[in-house]
């Protein structure tokens, strides 16, 4: 029967007219009634399967369908899969648009067909990034240079069963059933062939027949595409990412990034007068990164900005889910959703639940977080570990190591996938029980790393709280929209030196106060008096900060909470001193100090003896502060304190810098300036580097000390807030060495001095700064 005869077959038994056949298959009613009458008696694979899914043909009825649209022995359509057909292409399609960002991928899988006994290449990656359009660019390649090319489309099967059937169609052989292995093998004996297995994913099961025919025909050669490997001996699995974006916004930049050209050429298809410009160039490179450079997604959006425009489309992004693409393509490509839908329908429900929660990460997660959040098999039904390894293989879950030798991986979640599952949650009823657990989990790690960054694992939890600093902050702002305010400040305020250090301290200040204004217990109150204090103090709002501390000092004192009352004490210190009321922080660091040692609080007591230091420097009494500087370098040298150590290191350093002992003051500033790198703490490395351009400077070092100067101002053009200016080095005599280099040097010779400071990334200022007996040979 020819397909002419079965599409009328099949549209009768659905009750349908031509008119409502192609209105739901996307085709003219034109080109319906020309297959149905046998004008078009080999309809492209697209058109057989748009009318396969507009018909609901089940498995069978589209390989019926599919074998009599091949040719048979003499040419004539309808012969089916039986003996005697000759060797074909197998519908090898040609591209209709150029392949865009795609090169370097295209030239790493030829180079993978290419390997010497590599008989088996998957490509995978998430829906929609291309994996159907790489493989066939590459079976072009190798076909335009004399290989033979079959292709074997599985995206209509649903039954594994039947894929068998189907490869033999395709190759021109005779489905056998159980001989269908050895009849394929017959069919191609001594024939050498690349075997294009397209959308494996969903038939996955059928892995076996796979190994069954390389092992069958020793000429042929499999390359297939698929969401998830097939986990067979011998393959080898090239794992497509989404396009590159840009970091940059500017015109260069953004057209050569490959995702925002895929971007470009798609809508020069639609609007040839379209330019990249440097206003739109913005626009181009944030809407790739909202799309996560995925192919899909740019190629259904770029048709709307003809009508509508680059800035509307971006205000409607959160419409592109339903927007349709070019009729051409597969039902399950046609929209951003079904794509993502069809990754979804593949999963077991333990996992389909795992991705919805997965959702409400901010910036990747661990295993552990995972963990954490799903708090055991709970949501999952078994160790969440198992799942999340499955969400990495259908490539819906991006694992990426975080350290050069793989010994941790980070996960997170492509833009639109994100998007996707946010909406999945949002219908389960179960988004406000993940963001709780989610808050709940980074609630105790901020209290495990509070401790943490007073103590000898102070650099591993510095770079913990880098990395999930968008997981805290979206748990505190969760927990306050819902009510949660406790949770909120509790996951803040041990947090509060990191916040200070990444310049959140408006961020921070705005949280405290908005938990201010809900019930709080009054441990969190304390505890969000003193964070917001500690933030107000650090853009220099000193009576807001004092305010705040006198009344957690006295709720703290009130509660008998001797803790608290000697941190706001240390703290009320702090800021009089800052406010520059010498006196007064005289007298409360002095009763921090003797509260620090009652307590036994090694923490407190080391920052209070290194505080009242500084007062005391500044009030002209040397020789106390130096007795104060060697108990707190004591005490933060016992628990490997590296923030309150260098404290202590830079005190000492500012006050040998001002007191000529120059020697001293470089010994001081080079053992901080480590410091400062290790604990990201880029403000006192700026300090550091300041007080060795006056050390160079004093001694006739002037290309030394522009370019340390050149250091400090990108330094400090990186760093928010005013952070740590109670030890500043001299500010006369930083202006005294600028001036002075540039004098010696003369305005060019100083210039590129300094240009050359500015280039230099944190870890070489530090190796600049260590580097004193090979300055003579550099000039510097």
């Amino acid at each position: 029967m020819g397909v002419g005869e079965l599409v009328r077959r099949w549209r009768s038994r659905a009750g349908l007219t031509q008119e409502e056949l192609a209105a739901r298959a996307g085709l003219s009613v034109d080109g319906v009634g020309a297959v149905e009458r046998g004008v078009h008696a080999r309809p492209h694979p697209h058109t057989l399967r748009s009318l396969a899914d507009a018909l609901g043909l089940t498995d069978e009825e589209r390989l019926e369908l599919q074998s009599a649209a091949r040719p048979s022995d003499d040419g004539r359509p309808g012969a089916g899969a039986g003996e005697g057909r000759r060797p074909h292409g197998g519908g090898l399609p040609a591209p209709t648009t150029p392949l865009v960002g795609r090169e370097a991928d295209l030239g790493r899988l030829l180079s993978l067909l290419g390997r010497q006994g590599q008989r088996l290449v998957t490509v995978t990656g998430p829906g929609g990034v291309g994996k159907t359009r790489l493989v066939t660019a590459a079976a072009a390649v190798l076909a335009d240079g004399g290989s033979a090319v079959s292709v074997v489309e599985l995206a209509s099967l649903t039954d594994p069963g039947l894929v068998p059937a189907t490869t033999a169609l395709a190759l021109g052989a005779a489905a056998t059933g159980d001989d269908t292995v050895r009849s394929i093998a017959e069919h191609l004996a001594g024939q050498r062939r690349l075997v294009v297995v397209d959308n494996v994913e969903h038939v996955v099961d059928a892995a076996p027949f796979v190994a069954e025919l390389l092992e069958a025909c020793p000429g042929v050669t499999v390359l297939a595409s698929s969401r998830t490997p097939l986990r067979l001996r011998g393959e080898a699995v090239l794992v497509l990412d989404p396009l590159g974006l840009s970091d940059l916004d500017d015109v260069d930049a953004v057209s050569s990034a490959p995702a925002c050209r895929l971007l470009v050429e798609r809508v020069r298809a639609v609007d040839p007068t379209f330019t990249l410009t440097a206003a739109n160039a913005p626009v181009v490179a944030d809407l790739c990164r909202r799309l996560g450079g995925l192919p899909l997604a740019l190629e259904l959006v770029a048709p709307r900005v003809r009508s509508l425009g680059l800035a509307e489309v971006a205000r409607r992004l959160d419409q592109a889910w339903t927007w349709e693409g070019a009729r051409d393509l597969p039902a399950r490509q046609r929209t951003l959703d079904a794509a993502l839908r069809w990754s979804h329908e593949l999963l077991a429900p333990g996992e389909q639940r795992l991705l919805r929660w997965l959702a409400v990460f901010a910036g990747g997660f661990d295993v552990r977080a995972v963990e954490g959040l799903v708090d055991g098999p709970g949501v999952t039904g078994e160790d969440p570990a198992a799942p999340l390894e499955r969400l990495v293989e259908h490539s819906l879950v991006v694992a990426t190591p975080s350290t050069p030798a793989a010994l941790s991986v980070r996960h997170s979640l492509l833009e639109p996938v994100r998007q996707f599952a946010l909406r999945l949650l949002d219908e389960s009823g179960e988004t406000l029980d993940a963001q709780r657990a989610h808050a709940a989990y980074f609630r105790d790690l901020a209290v495990r790393a509070g401790d943490g960054l007073h103590r000898e694992e102070q650099v591993g939890w510095l770079e913990v709280l880098d990395v999930e600093t968008h997981n805290l902050r979206a748990a505190i702002t969760r927990s306050l929209a819902a009510g949660l305010a406790d949770v909120a400040v509790d996951t803040a305020w041990p947090l509060a030196l990191h916040w200070w250090s990444a310049g959140l301290l408006d961020h921070v200040a705005r949280w405290m106060e908005q938990a201010l204004r809900m019930p709080l217990s009054d441990v969190s109150r304390v505890r969000a008096l003193f964070c917001l204090a500690k933030m107000r103090h650090g853009v220099g709002d000193f009576a807001e900060a004092s305010t705040a501390l006198d009344e957690g000092t006295t709720l703290a004192a009130t509660r008998g909470d001797l803790s608290a009352r000697t941190h706001g004490t240390l703290l009320r210190g702090l800021v009089a001193f800052d406010a520059g009321d010498v006196a007064r922080a005289t007298a409360l660091l002095e009763e921090a100090v003797d509260l620090g040692r009652d307590l036994d609080d090694d923490v407190l007591q080391s920052m209070a003896a290194v505080w009242l230091g500084t007062v005391l420097l500044d009030a002209g009494r040397p020789a106390a502060a130096l007795e104060l500087f060697d108990e707190g370098t004591r005490l933060a040298r016992a628990r490997g304190d590296r923030l309150v150590l260098n404290e202590a290191f830079l005190n000492r350093a500012g006050w040998a810098l001002t007191s000529g002992r120059d020697d001293d003051a470089e010994a001081w500033f080079r053992q901080s300036a480590p410091l400062s790198l290790e604990t990201q703490d880029h403000p006192d490395l700026a300090f550091a580097l300041d007080g060795l351009a006056v050390v160079a400077a004093r001694r006739e070092r002037w290309e030394r000390c522009a370019t340390l100067l050149g250091a400090v101002g990108a330094l400090r053009r990186t760093v928010g807030g005013r952070h740590y200016n109670y030890y500043v080095p001299d500010p006369a005599l930083v202006r005294w060495a600028r001036e002075t280099a540039r004098e010696s040097l003369g305005e060019e010779g100083y210039r590129l001095a300094r240009a050359a400071g500015e280039g230099l990334s944190p870890a070489e200022a530090v190796a600049l700064a260590g580097d004193v007996t090979d300055v003579g040979r550099d000039g510097l």
